[in-house]
């Protein structure tokens, strides 16, 4: 069952705080499935060439549920503590890559530039389309209700490379 990087937040100054009362950047990890899936050597990542930078300890993630991530370079692997992967998250955006347990792509999530203590994230939940979210409509770890901003719009991307070309292309 396919898993989606859900709500992400890639400049987390006093937005949301863990336990400890640290500001970390954060990824939201939402189940759609009506099954739990085990989340054992599943894999986030911020760089293409190494699906397997930050691995998930054994976990299962309930149907229709959320789990809170913190992008802090700290690597924190215990299930029963808040997790943190072993990378940080660039404000100016980036492409985050979840995979399953055979590092099989399951989503690659855009992050555009974000204010901050800006989010953007999936409406509905698992959904499409992406929206900004302003630091009073964050919801880590829960439900994406309110569009605080508007849509994500990405810039175009065009193949092949754009320029002058002699017959068909």
């Amino acid at each position: 069952p396919a898993l989606l990087i859900n709500e992400v937040m890639s400049d987390n100054v006093s937005a949301f705080g863990d336990q400890a009362g640290q500001f970390w950047d954060w990824i939201e990890i939402y189940n759609p499935n009506d099954e739990a899936v085990n989340l054992d050597q599943y894999a986030l990542t911020d760089d293409e060439a190494d699906l397997t930078k930050w691995r998930f300890p054994a976990l299962f993630l309930q149907p229709h549920a959320h789990l809170l991530v913190y992008a802090s370079d700290l690597n924190r692997t215990n299930a029963a503590q808040a997790l943190h992967t072993n990378f940080k998250l660039k404000a100016s955006g980036e492409t985050l890559i979840l995979s399953d347990a055979r590092l099989r792509p399951l989503d690659r999530f855009q992050i555009p530039t974000l204010a901050p203590d800006q989010s953007v994230g999936r409406l509905p939940d698992g959904g499409t389309e992406l929206y900004f979210y302003a630091k009073t409509n964050i919801t880590p770890g829960n439900e994406n209700l309110v569009i605080a901003g508007g849509p994500v719009l990405l810039p175009p991307s065009f193949t092949p490379d754009g320029g002058f070309f002699s017959g068909a292309v």
